[in-house]
C-alpha cells in the first residue's frame, strides 16, 4: 500500500527501488568476492584489483549512480513518511485535547 495515497501499488510501483533490490539480491556474492580480494591482499600481499567496487557492480549488473539516486530517494521517502506520521499524531493529540 502506498503510504501517501493509501492505494495499492500499480505493477510498475511494486519495486520502487529496483537497483537497491538488485544490490540486496546479490549482496552475498558481492561480499564473498570482496572477502576473497581482501584475503589475497592481506595474506598474499597481492592487490588484484584497484577497481574492485566498480567492477563488482558491473559484473552484478548494478549501476552505482542509480544505486546512489535510489538510496537518496529512499531516505527522502522515509523522512516524508516520518513527517506525515508526526503530523497525524499531532492532529490526533489535538483532537483528543479538544474533546
Amino acid at each position: 500500500m502506498n503510504w501517501q495515497t493509501g492505494e495499492e501499488p500499480s505493477r510498475q510501483d511494486d519495486r520502487p527501488y529496483p537497483m537497491l533490490d538488485r544490490y540486496h539480491d546479490h549482496r552475498e556474492q558481492w561480499m564473498a568476492v570482496e572477502e576473497f580480494l581482501d584475503w589475497v591482499e592481506d595474506e598474499k600481499g597481492l592487490k588484484l584489483c584497484d577497481w574492485q567496487i566498480p567492477l563488482l557492480a558491473e559484473w552484478l549488473g548494478i549501476d552505482l549512480d542509480q544505486l546512489e539516486i535510489e538510496r537518496n530517494q529512499m531516505f527522502a521517502d522515509f523522512q516524508a513518511a516520518y513527517e506525515l506520521t508526526q503530523q497525524r499524531i499531532q492532529h490526533q493529540l489535538q483532537q483528543r485535547a479538544g474533546q
